[in-house]
């Protein structure tokens, strides 16, 4: 596995542990009122969006005939 596959599926993970984590506070949020500050449920939503389009562009490194310097700046 390349260094720059690496970096994107530890991006990805790390992004949805994020999207978890604000996840928590999302519904320790709503459980006191009936609706939620939209930065936090955006927050949310884009980290849990992200973190598997991190990991999915490991596919495209894979099919890249980018040397390993030029994807790993990439990623």
């Amino acid at each position: 596995m390349s260094p720059a596959s690496k970096v994107l599926i530890a991006g990805g993970v790390l992004n949805i542990a994020y999207g978890f984590i604000v996840g928590i506070v999302l519904s320790r949020v709503r459980e006191r009122q009936a609706e939620a500050p939209r930065y936090l449920t955006v927050t949310h939503m884009g980290a849990l969006m992200h973190g598997p389009m991190l990991m999915a562009l490991v596919f495209a490194v894979q099919l890249s005939t980018l040397s390993e310097i030029v994807e790993l700046w990439a990623a």
